[in-house]
C-alpha cells in the first residue's frame, strides 16, 4: 500500500520512530528499501529566493525518513530494526527534516 506521495506504512513507521510497527511490517515482508515517488515538503519565500523549510525527496527509503520522535514517544530505535532487515540509505536524496 502507498499513499499519493509513494509512502508505505514502513516509511511512516520510520518517520515516527516506531520500531514495533516497523518490525511487524518487516516480518510481514515489507520492502525495507522501498522508495517514495514524490518530493514533499514546505517552502517559503525569502526575498526573490524560494527555500525549503523541510523536504523529503522522491526516492527516499524508510531509513532516509528516520527522525527522533518527540519526547521519547517510542523508546526503541527504528534505525536498528531497519538495518537488521537490510535497509540502506539512498545517497541520491537530500532530505531536510524539520
Amino acid at each position: 500500500a502507498r499513499d499519493d506521495d509513494g509512502w508505505t506504512p514502513l516509511h511512516v513507521a520510520a518517520y515516527e520512530n516506531n520500531a514495533a510497527t516497523a518490525e511487524g511490517l518487516l516480518q510481514a515482508k515489507a520492502d525495507p528499501n522501498a522508495e517514495t515517488t514524490k518530493t514533499v515538503g514546505k517552502q517559503r519565500q525569502r526575498g526573490e529566493r524560494t527555500e525549503w523549510t523541510w523536504r523529503y525527496d522522491a526516492g527516499s527509503r524508510p531509513l532516509d525518513l528516520f527522525r527522533y520522535s518527540a519526547r521519547g514517544r517510542y523508546d526503541a530505535d527504528v534505525r536498528k530494526v531497519l538495518e537488521q532487515y537490510g535497509a540502506t540509505h539512498n545517497s541520491a536524496v537530500d532530505n531536510k527534516p524539520r
